[in-house]
């Protein structure tokens, strides 16, 4: 919404005031100003869950780095790095399936409140 169609609507909820368009606009208002809120919650759990993926996968940097870390000789494979980017991977998705699933359940409460003033 640009600056233009904000004024528009404080000028029709000045117009509509104490009516009942008055009211249902500042109904409408008031559940646009708790839905922002709960957008602006979920950016930063799903940001916090982004910083988390972002911390953990620097463990994994050895690997497109071409170096071994603590792997003997012996167990530098294929196999080995399949392994550890199957667990980075495993890491990331449990991660992102958490901080998702979390998203949903906010999203979800959110739907069920009965008094528009919650968040």
């Amino acid at each position: 919404m640009d600056f233009t169609q904000v004024a528009h609507v404080q000028e029709m909820r000045k117009l509509f005031r104490g009516s009942d368009v008055g009211r249902a606009l500042e109904d409408q208002a008031a559940e646009i100003d708790r839905l922002k809120k709960l957008l602006d919650r979920d950016k930063t759990g799903l940001a916090a869950a982004l910083s988390a993926i972002r911390g953990f996968a620097r463990g994994w940097s050895w690997i497109p780095r071409g170096e071994w870390g603590s792997y003997s000789h012996e167990d530098q494979t294929v196999e080995t790095l399949r392994l550890e980017v199957a667990h980075l991977i495993a890491h990331v998705e449990e991660t992102a399936r958490t901080a998702l699933r979390e998203s949903g359940e906010r999203a979800d409460s959110a739907f069920r409140l009965t008094s528009p003033g919650a968040v």
